[in-house]
């Protein structure tokens, strides 16, 4: 996707895959999405992303419920962008039903058997049926 300027969007309009992104959304009854933290804020990658969706409609996630995951190798797991995320997303159409931040990934997490923490193991549980509650109705 091209890097969103307003300079583009102007001349350009917005670009097809941003349009098809959008539609697919439109499918699913919630969101689970999972952030990478850089520099303590998204990637550059999903801030494009967002932009390319916002100037379609301000309404990015819809209304829809959505659950906000995050992790790192470092003890915070990632939770300055979580933070950000909690308090922007809501902003541009988003239901936050909650979070969820694994830390310190390498001594919580195994290919083999996922999430070792049987702590954040439940937590995240708790976390996926609050969304789930959510995109039902219940």
């Amino acid at each position: 996707m091209p890097i969103f300027g307003t300079d583009r969007h102007e001349e350009e309009g917005v670009p097809q895959e941003a349009v098809s992104f959008r539609l697919k959304m439109m499918d699913y009854g919630g969101f689970i999405i999972s952030l990478a933290e850089h520099n303590g804020n998204y990637t550059a990658v999903f801030k494009n992303l967002i932009d390319w969706l916002s100037v379609q409609d301000g309404n990015v996630w819809q209304e829809k419920p959505v659950l906000l995951l995050s992790t790192s190798p470092g003890q915070r797991g990632a939770i300055t962008v979580l933070g950000i995320a909690e308090n922007y997303f809501p902003h541009i159409g988003a239901q936050v039903t909650g979070s969820f931040s694994l830390g310190n990934y390498f001594e919580n997490f195994s290919d083999e058997k996922g999430i070792t923490n049987p702590d954040k193991l439940a937590e995240l549980k708790e976390r996926v049926a609050e969304l789930e509650a959510a995109v039902s109705g219940v």
